[in-house]
């Protein structure tokens, strides 16, 4: 069956100029939202490494070291699947066990245990 062709007479030059200019500005609008999500991100990213460069400085300090050495010391724990908080605890662990056993030593109330 042929098609038939019917001019109606609409000029179409108006309503795609008016749909151009929609696409346009809806186009605007997604680089604008793309642009704000990639500043709010780029904006968390910074202010968790500013959390994490603090709270290295907070351990480097409380244990008396470099916060270099620090982050070494956590990238080494990294690499085995822990986190600088729990070597940090570790730590504090082994400094109090230190300081129990040297308190005990200058006392001279120390027992070696023996080992089973």
């Amino acid at each position: 069956m042929a098609g038939i062709d019917i001019p109606v007479g609409i000029k179409s030059a108006g309503f795609k100029s008016g749909l151009d200019e929609m696409r346009s500005q809806s186009q605007g609008f997604a680089t604008s939202l793309n642009s704000l999500f990639a500043g709010i991100s780029l904006a968390s990213m910074f202010e968790r490494a500013l959390e994490k460069a603090k709270d290295l400085h907070e351990i480097s300090r409380k244990f008396g070291d470099t916060a270099e050495n620090m982050q070494k010391l956590g990238a080494a724990a990294k690499s085995v699947g822990a986190d600088m908080e729990t070597v940090a605890k570790l730590i504090d662990q082994a400094i109090v066990g230190r300081d129990g056993a040297r308190h005990a030593l200058q006392r001279g109330t120390f027992r070696a245990r023996k080992r089973t």
